[in-house]
């Protein structure tokens, strides 16, 4: 008979990865390259970070699945999701041939900024309950 509890890992999943950060302004101050500029001057600023769609995910854990009556349980992993290279983009509603330099800077400096970060870490933790023991025996198919 074993204990139920579980140790190991899951590696070589490929996950499917939806994460992006995205934003928008239109009012303010801002500094794009050398030069600083306003609202009007630029219109809306719109900021995309993306990541690669299918990532490598690496876990360890440990995992004790309900196996007893009035018992609960727990797991814990600690994994890693390596999304790759993360590319930012900015664009504006209005066109100025010097405004477009000052942001390519401003884009090429931030997309410098993140290229290291390409290992997002994860740490799942759980508790569980056998709810069926809560449950009258009566009502309970086997």
């Amino acid at each position: 008979m074993t204990s139920g509890s579980r140790t190991g890992s899951d590696l070589g999943s490929v996950i499917i990865n939806l994460n992006e950060v995205d934003g928008q302004t239109n009012s303010g101050f801002f500094n794009t390259g050398d030069n600083g500029c306003t609202s009007p001057d630029v219109g809306q600023i719109n900021a995309k970070l993306k990541f690669n769609r299918e990532a490598p995910y690496f876990e360890l854990g440990f995992n004790n699945p309900i196996k007893r009556k009035d018992h609960p349980g727990a797991f814990f992993n600690l994994g890693t999701l390596c999304h790759g290279k993360p590319l930012a983009t900015l664009t504006t509603t209005k066109t100025v041939p010097q405004l477009q330099v000052d942001i390519d800077k401003e884009l090429q400096k931030a997309n410098d900024d993140i290229r290291s970060v390409q290992i997002f870490s994860i740490l799942k933790l759980g508790l569980s309950y056998r709810l069926s023991s809560l449950i009258p025996k009566s009502l309970i198919r086997n």
